[in-house]
């Protein structure tokens, strides 16, 4: 009894703080829209990538992918990106879209990447590197300094899979 009034207690608390159900940890990779994410050697937050669809399935024509700050190192927490992220960093160049499939780039990131359905309906981001299509699996930026105002990106780690296979291929990209 005494257990269940300290665990209403502490509900009752984080409601009244206004704390809102997003800051709370959940699994992203398990959600059936992602799609990928980049780590960084910066610490243990990550930026996730989501396809954004409409209530029938289709892409969003106006906003087709979804990202946002999982905020590992802030129990989960889930934020939005800032807009200088948006625009220098981990936002999205938009070049095409339709209710099939979106064709973008990475703004720090000049390959050109498709949002589409895999043949089990499902929608994954694809990369063509040397003649081949690969599934993009995740991203992971190593920054050569230290700078919170002015990163120095290392290295970049470009993981993909061929499709319909598991084997994960690391591509790394040195600016």
């Amino acid at each position: 009894m005494q257990n269940t009034k300290s665990i209403i207690i502490v509900l009752l608390g984080l409601i009244l703080m206004g704390v809102p159900s997003s800051s709370f940890a959940f699994d992203s990779e398990n959600n059936k829209n992602y799609l990928f994410k980049i780590e960084r050697s910066r610490d243990a937050d990550v930026v996730i990538y989501e396809a954004n669809l409409s209530k029938d399935g289709s892409l969003n024509q106006k906003d087709p992918i979804r990202v946002y700050w999982k905020k590992n190192t802030d129990n989960g927490k889930i934020e939005s990106l800032t807009k200088v992220q948006n625009s220098l960093s981990y936002g999205l160049r938009i070049i095409e879209v339709n209710s099939f499939k979106t064709e973008f780039q990475l703004v720090a990131f000049e390959q050109p990447m498709t949002l589409k359905k895999n043949t089990d309906g499902d929608y994954k981001v694809y990369v063509w590197i040397e003649d081949q299509e690969m599934e993009v699996e995740r991203i992971y930026v190593r920054f050569s300094n230290k700078s919170y105002w002015f990163p120095k990106v290392g290295s970049v780690g470009l993981y993909t899979k061929a499709v319909n296979t598991p084997e994960i291929l690391a591509k790394v990209i040195t600016p």
